[in-house]
């Protein structure tokens, strides 16, 4: 909250300058703050941040508005209780049929991530010796 009142106060380079990190790094700070406004419905509005920083954790390219606007909605109506949980997003948002599962109105991180196909076991690497 901090670091999102400098950058509001004196802009960018000052407030990083200011706190010794790189923009880059107050970029992050920023982006995380302002998802943690649209988390509302929380017991203890302090946790907000470790919701936003659990779902900034996703891969930026799997992580589009929709899932944000998905998560947000199911965080807000008590269907996602941990933020722990949204780390399950990793294995769901790859594959289709979870996502579109995940989000439709109905799916949740449980529904889809049971549409998530088991991975194949790994080899490795040698087959069995043999003198």
């Amino acid at each position: 909250m901090v670091a999102y009142r400098l950058v509001d106060l004196m802009g960018r380079a000052s407030a990083a300058n200011i706190l010794g990190i790189t923009v880059r790094e107050l970029d992050k700070l920023v982006d995380i703050f302002e998802l943690s406004e649209k988390f509302t419905a929380l017991r203890e509005p302090g946790s907000a941040i470790t919701w936003a920083r659990e779902l900034m954790g996703v891969s930026k390219k799997l992580l589009t508005s929709t899932v944000i606007g998905a998560v947000v909605k199911k965080v807000n109506q008590k269907r996602i209780t941990n933020s722990k949980d949204l780390r399950k997003l990793r294995t769901i948002l790859p594959d289709p049929v979870a996502r579109e599962n995940f989000l439709s109105d109905e799916g949740d991180l449980d529904s889809a991530a049971l549409r998530v196909p088991p991975s194949p076991p790994e080899r490795t690497g040698r087959s069995s010796w043999r003198p």
